[in-house]
C-alpha cells in the first residue's frame, strides 16, 4: 500500500475543532461533525485573510516597501520619491532612463534590470515601475560601489534633482507673471 492508502480502518482527519476531545465521542452525532467542519473552514478563511493582510502582492498601490533606516535600500527609496514628483506611486521607464543617464550609470545595466520588470508587467507596453521594482534594480546596479562612491552617487542625485526642481519652479513662476 502507498503512503496515502488506508489499511481498511476509517481514519478521520483531525481538525482544530476536534483535536481537544481526548478520544471521547461527541454528543449530537452528525450535527457535531458539521459544526466542526464549519469551524475549521472559518478558521482557515481567517488565517488566509491574515496572510493576505500581512503579505500583500507587489502590484498593490498601498504596497510601499519599508527598509531599515540608513540602509542603501532606504536611500534608494528616497531617490525613487524624488523621481515620482507627482506622487503617482510609480515612475515611468523613460523617466528612469533619463535619471540613469543623468546619474552616470550605464544603459546596459538598466536594460539588464528592466528585462524582468517588463516581463512581469500586467499590460504589455506598460511603462510603470513601482518603488519596490526600482529599489531592487538599483541595489543591483549600485552593488559594486563602496559606501563612499554610493554616497557621492546619492549626493549627485540630490544636487541634480534639487537644481531641476528649482529651475522648474522658476519656469512656473515666470509663466504666471506672463499671464
Amino acid at each position: 500500500m502507498g503512503a496515502g492508502c488506508s489499511s481498511g480502518q476509517d481514519q478521520a482527519p483531525k481538525t482544530l475543532a476536534n483535536s481537544g476531545s481526548g478520544g471521547r465521542s461527541q454528543k449530537g452525532g452528525a450535527g457535531g461533525a458539521g459544526a466542526r467542519s464549519i469551524a475549521a473552514s472559518s478558521k482557515a478563511d481567517e488565517l488566509a485573510a491574515n496572510f493576505v493582510a500581512e503579505y500583500p502582492s507587489d502590484d498593490e498601490p498601498d504596497d510601499t516597501p519599508s527598509y531599515p533606516e540608513g540602509s542603501r535600500e532606504a536611500t534608494l527609496l528616497n531617490v525613487y520619491y524624488l523621481l515620482d514628483k507627482a506622487n503617482l506611486g510609480y515612475i515611468t521607464i523613460p523617466d528612469w532612463k533619463d535619471y540613469i543617464r543623468d546619474a552616470g550609470l550605464t544603459m546596459e545595466a538598466l536594460a539588464h534590470e528592466l528585462g524582468p520588470i517588463v516581463a512581469d508587467q500586467a499590460e504589455p507596453g506598460d511603462p510603470r515601475v513601482t518603488a519596490r521594482q526600482f529599489v531592487n534594480a538599483m541595489v543591483h546596479m549600485t552593488a559594486d560601489m563602496d559606501d563612499r562612491d554610493f554616497g557621492h552617487f546619492v549626493a549627485q542625485t540630490l544636487q541634480t534633482y534639487r537644481t531641476k526642481g528649482a529651475s522648474q519652479k522658476s519656469l512656473a513662476a515666470g509663466e504666471e507673471e506672463e499671464e
